[in-house]
């Protein structure tokens, strides 16, 4: 009898350790792969399990100067919302290419650093209006106000509407009245941004605005509609949610999930795991990393079963969700 329980005991130890073997197993293969994208997302993985080193190869990549890496690795640092200052990454603020700009940008506005400071006041004259909106919400943490009201006679709207948005968290009440001034447009984009930064500000007076858009409207806006309601803690959108999860449309489904990653909601769960099969990786992986914060065995067994995906980039966000579930 005493072997047996042994026996049993051993084999349930094996049957927990494989999933976690075969994980860790799946993310260091990755870091070798010939696609530079599998090699910055496998190297994610390994760090956000703790394994700090290989932030070291996500930087090595950036010095590589592949486009497509610098780009990828830069994102993934902001995503593991890496606060230590690089010189290298200030240097890519200099970078001729929009796209490593922006992404260095990006970073930079999470750095706990007072010498970020002067780099996102550059970034807030950038010829790119999607920098600016980055700059003034990165200064927003050095409460800098003089250098944000700045941002409130851009040319372009979204910047104008970025900058109020932080000078709005800053308690900045008038903030509020601009922002109602600036949605006044018909342009989508323009109403999606105000929204949100009215949700943050704590607004209750457009809510019946946003609830008329709930279920007549493009899906941007919809979905823009459902996440500043979420800010404000109501959960009259959730239908909205289930219909974007369950669209023809790639991109409304990759909205929703991600901002089911930003906000825990039960009801979503199982339509969740239905996306994780996407025909869109994008949508695929985004599902997995929402699913993350569930962390129940349900999930776990979910994320090994996905360990077998054709895909490799689809493994390595079920490798990485599933050791961080551990």
């Amino acid at each position: 009898m005493k072997g047996y329980l042994v026996s049993m005991l051993l084999f349930c130890i094996a049957c927990g350790s494989a999933p976690k073997q075969k994980a860790i197993e799946i993310l260091e293969k990755g870091t070798k792969d010939g696609s530079v994208i599998v090699r910055v997302q496998a190297a994610e993985g390994l760090a956000r399990v703790g394994r700090t080193q290989y932030m070291g190869m996500l930087y090595t990549i950036i010095e590589d100067g592949d486009r497509v890496g610098m780009a990828a690795a830069l994102t993934s640092l902001c995503e593991l919302q890496v606060k230590t200052y690089s010189p290298i990454v200030v240097s890519l603020t200099e970078h001729t290419d929009p796209l490593i700009r922006t992404e260095a940008y990006r970073l930079i506005s999470v750095m706990d650093d007072d010498r970020c400071r002067d780099v996102l006041i550059k970034g807030a004259y950038d010829a790119l209006a999607k920098i600016r909106m980055i700059s003034y919400d990165g200064l927003e943490k050095f409460q800098d106000k003089d250098a944000i009201f700045d941002g409130l006679r851009d040319v372009d709207p979204l910047v104008r509407i970025a900058a109020a948005q932080a000078l709005g968290r800053m308690g900045e009440q008038e903030m509020k009245d601009f922002v109602h001034n600036e949605m006044n447009g018909e342009e989508n984009d323009v109403w999606c941004h105000s929204v949100i930064a009215l949700a943050e500000m704590g607004d209750t007076s457009v809510i019946p605005d946003i609830r008329s858009r709930l279920f007549s409207a493009p899906w941007g806006v919809r979905l823009a509609a459902v996440e500043a309601l979420l800010i404000m803690k109501i959960h009259d959108g959730v239908l909205v949610l289930h219909e974007a999860l369950q669209s023809d449309d790639p991109f409304a489904r990759e909205h929703a999930v991600n901002i089911l990653k930003k906000y825990e909601i039960s009801e979503t769960t199982q339509l969740l795991k239905g996306v994780v099969y996407d025909e869109y990786i994008n949508v695929s992986v985004a599902a997995i990393e929402a699913l993350v914060q569930y962390g129940t065995k349900e999930e776990q067994r979910l994320f090994a079963e996905l360990m077998e995906a054709p895909n490799p980039l689809v493994q390595i966000a079920a490798a990485a969700a599933y050791l961080q579930g551990e």
